[in-house]
């Protein structure tokens, strides 16, 4: 069962206010996905890795549980007008 994470309403709110896009953080069986959408791009998205963005996610993420989060891409789609990335452990 998905279940959206209550104590990541602050990285969504922090990463927006920082230009980041609309990001949507789930918890799975333990494991975090992340989705962000009207993520900033200029290139070709499907040959970013976004190592930035992955990396403060996912130390902002492990500095609030305490454990070592390391989150990989899984995908990077233009919709709308709008690059969707989505990001899972």
């Amino acid at each position: 069962m998905l279940e959206v994470w209550p104590a990541g309403n602050f990285i969504p709110d922090f990463l927006s206010a920082l230009g980041w896009g609309d990001t949507l953080i789930n918890r799975k069986s333990g494991k975090f996905f992340v989705l962000s959408r009207c993520h900033p791009w200029i290139i070709d998205p499907k040959s970013q890795d976004f190592i930035i963005f992955r990396g403060v996610v996912s130390g902002l993420l492990s500095g609030l549980i305490n454990k070592k989060i390391h989150l990989k891409k899984e995908n990077a789609v233009i919709s709308e007008g709008c690059l969707v990335l989505s990001l899972s452990e």
